[in-house]
């Protein structure tokens, strides 16, 4: 099987993910390699009663996030129709709003997300845009706090976990980076 390059585009809610990884990958397009886009998997959480996202969370729907996105990842890798892939979102923030809310009560998922976010090849973490607002979209938290708390959680876990990311700057250099992985591998 082909080796596939995976890019996390990683950040809490509202911080541009979604737009960029279209922009990355049309930028790459635009000069003729197959780059992919795998979109958040929340966006698609089943709608059950106690099934939620964002603040009103359940240990049940995060669950069904992260494996959810494992899931994806493995199917576009097994697919190989596409080279890099760019996902909207990886395991590890997605692993955050379970964090926030429950804490580290389930060792299991923990490693798993740990293993898990070893196989990305790089992680572009996005940083909050001061002074912009959370845009309603029926899905996206719209409180600020709660957007920052899971903002400040991400950087602390990356860091106590030893996961290296780059922080966003411009496309450019994201672009740079995944060219680089590109030649290597």
């Amino acid at each position: 099987m082909k080796k596939m390059i995976k890019i996390g585009v990683i950040g809490t809610h509202g911080t541009r993910k979604t737009s960029l990884c279209y922009d990355f990958a049309g930028r790459l397009r635009s000069i003729g390699i197959n780059a992919g886009i795998m979109e958040e998997v929340a966006r698609n959480l089943p709608r059950f009663p106690g099934f939620d996202i964002n603040e009103g969370t359940t240990r049940e729907s995060q669950q069904w996030i992260i494996h959810s996105q494992i899931k994806k990842e493995l199917e576009y890798l097994a697919r190989g129709d596409v080279n890099p892939l760019f996902t909207d979102r990886a395991v590890i923030d997605n692993y955050m709003y379970y964090l926030y809310k429950f804490g580290n009560d389930n060792h299991a998922l923990d490693a798993l997300v740990n293993d898990w976010t070893k196989t990305y090849d790089l992680l572009v973490k996005l940083p909050i845009l001061e002074n912009k607002c959370l845009k309603t979209d029926s899905v996206r938290a719209t409180n600020p706090e709660f957007q920052i708390g899971i903002d400040r959680l991400l950087e602390k876990e990356l860091e106590i976990r030893g996961i290296p990311f780059h922080v966003y700057t411009t496309t450019e250099v994201v672009i740079e980076k995944v060219m680089l992985l590109m030649e290597k591998k």
